[in-house]
């Protein structure tokens, strides 16, 4: 967690976890979000980090928006 030693993270109480979402002009229903890569943000001291997961079920291109039809879980 050498990487995270710059966000003075203490516990958790100003700890803010993001994602950055992408709506397309076209669609807006085909929006995505990147549940990979998320940002950490310690709101206290106003810094902040994106993170890449390497070990994650998600992708950069998470659809938010998932038709009944598909039998996706």
């Amino acid at each position: 967690m050498e990487d995270f030693k710059h966000l003075e993270i203490d516990g958790g109480e100003s700890l803010a976890l993001l994602v950055i979402v992408n709506v397309p002009q076209e669609d807006p229903l085909k929006m995505t979000a990147n549940f990979m890569a998320p940002l950490v943000i310690n709101a206290k001291i106003r810094v902040g980090k994106q993170v890449i997961l390497n070990d994650t079920q998600y992708s950069h291109r998470e659809p938010l928006l998932i038709p009944a039809a598909s039998g996706r879980p």
